[in-house]
């Protein structure tokens, strides 16, 4: 071996000639170089001194003292020239790059929309050349000068028009690879594909831009409280599920059309139409090269591009477009590791607001009932507190899920994207969406670190969540507390498929992740298989509720052909969704199959239509439901306003008005003093004398008041809103104004001069017992359950058939029914009437046991002729979510009972009716 000292350029090619010189003990120009004292030859010449000779064309000479050239890889040249010095002087033919580390001429990458070679440049003159070159020349192509050391491949910019010219310049506020990312002080939504860098605005404005979004999402959520909260009060009330809004349906049927909409725009690779692919050998012909590369910006519309960015934005507006990196512009930080720490932390910050606000509000108002709530709370011994409590509950696990399901799929988006790796021309491998971040880096693992718990918690933990807590109450969702909470996930789904809306959403993220994936799993046409499938379990699962609500008659039958209708039920709808969704991606595969031509800008505008009728389709119908829910719910406060100009409390004032100018004219009455000392003792004798004087004035208004029919009385007093029929008073009242009303003694003719005179002796038994200020209220509370629960008696026997027969149909039952057991409260009533009316050898101790048969869930009942041992103390009620919370924080509160006058009061303890109002309301 000749130990001589060599000046290499720094190259690969000259670390492979000084390895092959210390392997072989001998080079191409060692000869040159024994001469001692000899001077060489410059590097690019060979020969000996004075005769040095430079390297011919397609040859090149890396070092000093070379007896010979070296050959241009094959399909390289020098493009005519003489003296090459490097294996950088030599070109590789269109459609190959040079590989210098082993001296030979690579086929171009592919595809070819992402990658493209030009032929006639090396990595010497590349510097100089670049702008000359007419493929590239008009930019969206990128690569990294100089090019000494890296192979001379053009890269198709991610971000269009962010790549200027043909020599890796970029535009104004881009930088990195790719230009695809921006300089410190400029944002941009690192996903689209046509969004370019701007300066962040100051901060007051990013201040306001942040308080703006969350008014929105404020407002979003409170519209969706509101009318999932009113379609379900109406399910309690006894609407039929056709009756009801259907905004909550609407509404997740929206998210998730645009969730998968936005799918499609995150795996929508615009690259693949600004250029065609090449098949076959990678060495084309100059002029379909260099078309091919040109056309890559004429590949599309430009209406289709921004339809495919808006797509985008949808799943990415909730973070990107907050403009959350502006904060940390100054701090290198990744802007995808912010967006995706920003993804993670504000379901976190929003589940903890949410939380303190509601505590916050219960705390402060947990002893304060409205004034129009506390005689009915009194009528019906509920605490406000649990009423109060299971009101904010529900509201808090409405509004936590619609957040939720609007939250997930966006945040997905950048959990999964903080994974995705892909590699450059150069070898390096770099974030898909971040290309300054080096996958294996420091900041790829902080983006991981937050990314995978992300997925975990978010992704797939919600899904999960929102089933097992639905598994685990799955016996109690038809209670009206579970039926409140889980409303915004439930509502409208068959019993036996409440876990439906976890697995639309575990599909919808899923199909995030196939779509930002860079795998070829993530075409269209897989896609399209993951759609048609979710859609056809869809179609076989049937997991809405069977409706009845007539179809849409667009053509009227006529005599000699059948007429056009169009269904109207939740199935039908979602699954014309699903298909809809399954055409558009189909039309895309086909779409990307095609060459640029009329075929492939029929199947854009068939794409844009798809996709835009779904969406106008299902805007329009969430809007028509939130103004169905606006109206409904303006016309009931309407009714309840012109119902309380009507009120028990002024039908009762000319009753209970003693103090006006008329009133011993109002006072005196046409039958016998011993007629009105036996309604007065009937009264006083009663549990609840208040409410029996309410319940004879109600009666008044029945149609026969000549039958002595005490079912048909307590059948009527139900329906007017009495659901605690005073029966120890109707059995003696009932039969003694039918008495009345018969006798031809008195001096009354008519029948509404019957009920004017009954209603000046009920004004003098109010003013003898002291009753006048407390039986307006009683009738008022009755108007008030009469208006918000549908009550049906005896009259409603042929709904209880109709509801019967479709209940046998379907196998649903209506919550009232449900409640009951399939009869009316009027119907228990009339039982256990009858059962007093006729005491065969009844104790004491049997009647108890046969009404605790009847009212399962009733308190223990005593009646007037038992003794009047002292009332256990009721064991106190098990305190909520909230109020132990409150009470670990401010401690327990001892508040007193309310004082009761002498006549509220109930030593004995008689309920005649088990089901509080509160419970039907």
């Amino acid at each position: 071996m000749v130990g001589v000292q060599l000046r290499l350029k720094r190259s690969p090619q000259g670390v492979f000639l000084s390895l092959a010189l210390l392997v072989f003990g001998r080079s191409p120009f060692s000869q040159a170089a024994s001469g001692g004292n000899a001077s060489l030859c410059n590097a690019g010449q060979f020969g000996n001194p004075p005769n040095c000779m430079p390297c011919p064309v397609d040859h090149y000479g890396p070092a000093e003292g070379m007896s010979e050239c070296m050959s241009c890889p094959l399909q390289a040249t020098t493009l005519g020239l003489t003296g090459a010095a490097s294996i950088g002087a030599c070109s590789c033919s269109k459609g190959y790059y040079l590989n210098a580390q082993l001296a030979t001429c690579a086929s171009c990458p592919l595809p070819a929309t992402r990658f493209y070679c030009p032929g006639g440049v090396t990595a010497d003159n590349i510097e100089t050349t670049c702008k000359g070159l007419d493929a590239v020349s008009q930019g969206g192509w990128w690569i990294a000068l100089p090019a000494t050391d890296a192979p001379v491949v053009y890269e198709a910019c991610s971000v269009r028009g962010a790549c200027v010219g043909g020599c890796g310049e970029c535009r104004d506020g881009h930088s990195g690879p790719l230009c695809a990312m921006c300089i410190s002080g400029w944002s941009r939504d690192f996903f689209t594909i046509v969004s370019h860098c701007s300066e962040c605005p100051n901060q007051l404005k990013l201040a306001a831009l942040h308080g703006g979004t969350l008014l929105g999402l404020a407002v979003f959520l409170f519209v969706c409280y509101f009318c999932t909260n009113h379609s379900l009060h109406g399910k309690l009330r006894g609407e039929g599920d056709e009756e009801r809004s259907r905004f909550v349906p609407a509404m997740k049927m929206l998210m998730t059309f645009l969730s998968v909409w936005g799918v499609y725009g995150l795996q929508a690779d615009l690259r693949e139409t600004w250029a065609e692919s090449t098949e076959g050998d990678s060495a084309v012909q100059a002029s379909e090269d260099e078309a091919a590369a040109i056309d890559a910006f004429r590949g599309s519309p430009a209406y289709f591009e921004n339809y495919v960015s808006a797509a985008r934005s949808v799943l990415l507006i909730s973070v990107a477009g907050q403009k959350v990196d502006c904060w940390f512009s100054g701090k290198q930080l990744s802007p995808l590791y912010v967006y995706t720490l920003v993804a993670f932390l504000v379901p976190v910050a929003v589940l903890f607001f949410l939380f303190a606000a509601f505590n916050l509000v219960f705390l402060t108002r947990r002893n304060r009932p409205p004034a129009s709530k506390r005689l009915f709370l009194i009528v019906t011994g509920t605490s406000w507190r649990d009423v109060f409590g299971q009101k904010l509950t529900a509201a808090f696990g409405q509004i936590l899920s619609a957040f939720l399901l609007f939250w997930v799929p966006g945040a997905t988006t950048y959990f999964i994207a903080a994974l995705q790796c892909m590699s450059l021309a150069s070898g390096e491998r770099v974030q898909v969406f971040d290309t300054t971040v080096s996958c294996g880096g420091r900041s790829y693992s902080n983006a991981t670190q937050v990314a995978l718990p992300g997925m975990f918690l978010w992704t797939f933990g919600c899904p999960i969540f929102f089933f097992l807590a639905m598994l685990f109450h799955v016996r109690s969702l038809e209670e009206r507390r579970w039926l409140l909470i889980f409303a915004f996930l439930n509502d409208f789904y068959r019993p036996k498929f409440f876990w439906w809306e976890s697995l639309r959403l575990l599909f919808v993220s899923t199909l995030i992740c196939v779509a930002v994936s860079p795998f070829p799993i993530g075409r269209p046409s897989f896609l399209t298989i993951l759609l048609a499938l979710y859609g056809s379990v869809f179609a076989v699962a049937r997991p809405y509720v069977e409706e009845t609500r007539p179809p849409w008659v667009l053509i009227q039958k006529s005599k000699k052909g059948k007429g056009l209708k169009i269904g109207r039920s939740l199935q039908l709808r979602e699954l014309l969704m699903w298909i809809d969704l399954a055409l558009a991606f189909q039309v895309d595969s086909v779409r990307i199959s095609l060459t640029s031509g009329l075929r492939r800008r029929a199947m854009e505008v068939l794409v844009v239509v798809l996709f835009s009728l779904g969406q106008l389709l299902l805007v329009v119908w969430v809007l028509w439901e939130l103004g169905r829910a606006i109206r409904r719910h303006f016309r009931r406060k309407k009714r309840q306003a012109e119902k309380e100009d009507f009120s028990g409390e002024q039908d009762l004032l000319p009753v209970v008005d003693l103090d006006r100018d008329d009133s011993e004219e109002m006072l005196s009455h046409k039958f016998l003093l011993r007629d009105e000392q036996f309604f007065a003792d009937a009264i006083r004798l009663s549990p609840f004398p208040e409410e029996a004087l309410a319940q004879t004035v109600t009666f008044m208004q029945a149609e026969n008041l000549s039958a002595s029919d005490v079912y048909a009385a307590a059948d009527f007093l139900f329906e007017q809103g009495h659901i605690e029929p005073q029966g120890q008073t109707l059995y003696v009242t009932v039969p003694r104004i039918a008495t009345m009303y018969s006798d031809l003694t008195y001096d009354i003719s008519t029948t509404d001069e019957f009920r004017e005179e009954m209603k000046k002796l009920l004004r003098r038994v109010a003013a003898k017992l002291k009753l006048h200020n407390l039986v307006g209220a009683r009738l008022a509370v009755a108007k008030q359950i009469r208006t918000n629960c549908r009550i049906v008696g005896g009259k409603g026997a042929g709904a209880r058939r109709r509801r019967s027969r479709r209940r046998t149909e379907t196998g649903d039952e209506t919550q009232w029914e449900k409640l009951l057991g399939g009869e009316t409260s009027a119907d228990v009533q009339l039982r256990w009437l009858h059962m007093r009316m006729h005491p065969d050898d009844a104790s004491s101790a049997r009647t108890r046991a046969e009404f605790a048969l009847i009212f399962p869930s009733a308190k223990p009942v005593c009646f007037q002729e038992d003794l009047n041992p002292p009332e256990e103390p009721s064991e106190k009620a098990e305190p909520g979510l909230f109020e132990r919370l409150g009470n670990a924080i401010f401690g327990e509160e001892t508040s007193e009972e309310p004082h009761l006058p002498p006549h509220l009061q109930d030593p004995l303890n008689v309920r005649l009716h088990p089901i509080p109002a509160t419970d039907i309301i």
